[in-house]
């Protein structure tokens, strides 16, 4: 008896601090050597929320109960900590805070808040600053991108070309930035001269353009493009941009929502989370765009989103 109460508080104990309740998941790729980490959120109902840590050499995974919905994080350069942003509220009075969270506790230390709404943080590859976006004013109707040093102090805002400039990520010079504009433009900003390169453009209605991001090398572009709007997206694709060349290329097509997407350390590997056609579960996948295979990486019991690599 005395064996099983002392089994039993340290299940206790591990639930509290992030219980391994799935010690590995299926990671392999053929022809890959997968390396470094992949972190996600996943949530229950909206009720019950955790982060999850896979080790992607060997498929052990850890997890992090968190109080509130955490979303888009990013591995600080050091691996002590994530970056993320928190959402708090009730519709229509929703609060979203910058947030560390410590890998080993799950603890959260927020950054100073400016706006109501501050989102989608992103370190510099050499960890000197964040880039994010905000929200600005009671509605929904403009974002601007800022930076702000790494421990959140001196924010600036960034120019926008267009009413909305949402999801920057950073290239891996350190140079420049790439984000999304109105839905309709995939823009690059130099940070040194504030100049915009509009990469491509869509003119058509009802087509939406989200999330893109840089190869590893820095040599590509890549971003999200869907056809449609929730809940009635009738195809989405991740297309490639070739930074040289200007020549595009879609690497995967699917008849439901993708959601998010962004690089891996590993060329030509891409993590990205996607919604069913019926909307009836979101996961978490790994595409092998040289070969178009495509595994899935999360628990389908759970909602689970916004894949991000770190090493």
């Amino acid at each position: 008896m005395r064996l099983l109460f002392v089994c039993g508080l340290a299940c206790f104990m591990l639930l509290l601090g992030g219980c391994e309740r799935a010690p590995t998941a299926e990671v392999a790729l053929e022809g890959v050597a997968l390396h470094g980490q992949l972190s996600y959120t996943r949530n229950r109902n909206m009720e019950t929320f955790e982060i999850v840590i896979v080790d992607l050499a060997s498929g052990r995974q850890r997890t992090l109960a968190v109080p509130d919905q955490i979303a888009a994080m990013d591995f600080a350069p050091d691996g002590a900590h994530l970056l993320g942003h928190v959402t708090v509220g009730e519709t229509g009075h929703l609060v979203r805070t910058l947030t560390q969270i410590d890998l080993d506790s799950g603890s959260h230390s927020p950054l100073h808040r400016q706006h109501r709404r501050e989102m989608y943080p992103r370190y510099s590859p050499d960890g000197s600053r964040i880039a994010y976006f905000a929200w600005i004013g009671e509605g929904t109707e403009r974002a601007d991108l800022y930076l702000r040093d790494a421990d959140g102090s001196n924010p600036h805002r960034l120019d926008c070309p267009g009413k909305v400039c949402a999801h920057p990520r950073w290239h891996p010079d350190g140079d420049r930035l790439i984000y999304h504009v109105d839905d309709t433009k995939i823009v690059e900003t130099s940070i040194n001269d504030n100049r915009h390169t509009v990469l491509f453009q869509e003119d058509n209605l009802g087509r939406v353009l989200r999330d893109p991001f840089y190869s590893p090398g820095g040599d590509a572009a890549y971003y999200s493009w869907c056809r449609g709007s929730i809940p009635n997206v009738r195809e989405c694709e991740i297309r490639r941009i070739d930074l040289t060349t200007g020549a595009a290329e879609t690497v995967y097509q699917t008849r439901g929502w993708i959601t998010y997407a962004d690089s891996t350390g590993i060329d030509g590997i891409i993590a990205f989370s996607e919604v069913t056609r019926l909307l009836t579960e979101q996961r978490v996948h790994l595409l092998n765009e040289a070969t178009g295979e495509v595994i899935a990486l999360s628990d389908p019991s759970w909602s689970s989103g916004d894949p991000v690599w770190g090493p």
